[in-house]
């Protein structure tokens, strides 16, 4: 009895330890059917060009990351991603997430140029096709904030949430620009994903289950 004790109550530990925030994840590509700019590619939305601070995807913080990074708002610097379609739009950015991750949010940091996205919804999907249909829409048609282009004020991460989903490829799909027709322009987008179980929980799990096993 005291044995099953103690590997219930490792298992409580363990799950106290291991139930912590969302972390940052980066995905590993973006695209869009609009194309991309030679000098302003698309990879720069996820490359961390231009960013205040660093993150290490899959470990840092999710929430405390966004809360206190900001995003250069100097073009010159080569660190946002524009489309290579002028038009109205919608327009829209395909994120592969690398494998499917239970996403629970996602944290983008403006533009301040014409191209900056005004309104947007965004999208779950199984392949990086918009155009074929979705499995979810996460976010309905909400607004993006940006600054003024002439003040050159640093871009702070907006952070929308939604109810947690498993997913690879996600869709930002934008409504509106700044001042249309124009390119679309993103600066970065990073998702908060739940963490994995750790060692230790996987470990306590299997501890309890042996436990049981004998007994039967």
């Amino acid at each position: 009895m005291k044995s099953r004790t103690a590997l219930f109550g490792l298992l409580a530990a363990a799950s106290t330890t291991t139930s912590s925030a969302d972390i940052v994840h980066a995905p590993i590509s973006v695209s869009s059917p609009f194309g991309e700019q030679l000098f302003f590619p698309l990879a720069n939305i996820i490359n961390q060009s231009g960013l205040s601070n660093t993150y290490v995807s899959g470990e840092t913080d999710f929430a405390s990351y966004t809360a206190t990074t900001t995003h250069s708002p100097l073009l010159s610097q080569n660190n946002v991603g524009f489309t290579n379609t002028s038009s109205d739009g919608p327009q829209h950015f395909t994120f592969d997430l690398g494998d499917i991750y239970p996403v629970t949010s996602i944290a983008i940091w403006n533009t301040d140029s014409e191209g900056a996205v005004s309104s947007f919804e965004l999208y779950a999907d199984d392949d990086n096709n918009l155009d074929n249909g979705t499995t979810a829409r996460l976010i309905e048609p909400t607004n993006l904030q940006y600054n003024d282009p002439l003040l050159n004020i640093p871009a702070e991460a907006q952070v929308f949430s939604f109810e947690t989903t498993s997913v690879r490829y996600i869709h930002v799909n934008g409504l509106s620009t700044l001042l249309p027709p124009d390119y679309y322009s993103l600066a970065e987008v990073v998702f908060g994903v739940v963490p994995a179980p750790s060692a230790s929980l996987v470990g306590a799990v299997t501890l309890c289950g042996l436990s049981r096993r004998r007994r039967v």
